[in-house]
């Protein structure tokens, strides 16, 4: 293969991958995704936040200490960022892991939000949490918001 070709394949590999993310940036436990085309996303604070190019919908991720209930984990993680308190549990596979879903809601400014939280132990002390934030359940935004949290790929320790 020529030096020409070796760098066009270098450029396209590239390119391929620009949308592709991991949260942490380093260390283990961590998460790869692909960012949604028009999307940002980046790391504030210890935690993944990526939003929509409008606004309509985000999604948070953290990886956290933790030993207890997921259940418990949900309830005081909506309460620390001001949304109701979970319900509806569901089993769901998280990054090949088995974890839980659960539905809320998000009211600020005379605005009600659709919230949808999910989490799953790791192992050695440690969770993942999702949370997806979406001004409609049925737009576009909150599919493509699913669709980066139905596609994480864990990096085991």
């Amino acid at each position: 293969m020529t030096m020409r070709a070796l760098l066009l394949c270098a450029l396209l590999l590239g390119a391929a991958s620009a949308d592709e993310m991991r949260y942490p940036a380093s260390g283990a436990p961590a998460v790869t995704f692909a960012v949604p085309e028009g999307w940002s996303a980046k790391e504030v604070d210890g935690k993944l936040q990526a939003a929509a190019p409008d606004g309509s919908a985000t999604v948070t991720m953290a990886i956290v200490p933790w030993t207890g209930a997921m259940e418990q984990l949900a309830g005081e993680t909506l309460a620390a960022a001001e949304m109701d308190p979970p319900g509806g549990k569901t089993a769901v596979s998280i990054a090949g892991q088995h974890g839980f879903m659960f539905h809320a809601q998000q009211t600020a400014g005379g605005r009600t939000r659709a919230v949808l939280f999910c989490d799953v132990a790791l192992g050695s002390g440690k969770a993942l949490t999702g949370i997806l934030v979406a001004d409609d359940e049925d737009s576009s935004s909150r599919h493509e918001g699913l669709k980066l949290l139905d596609h994480l790929t864990l990096v085991p320790n």
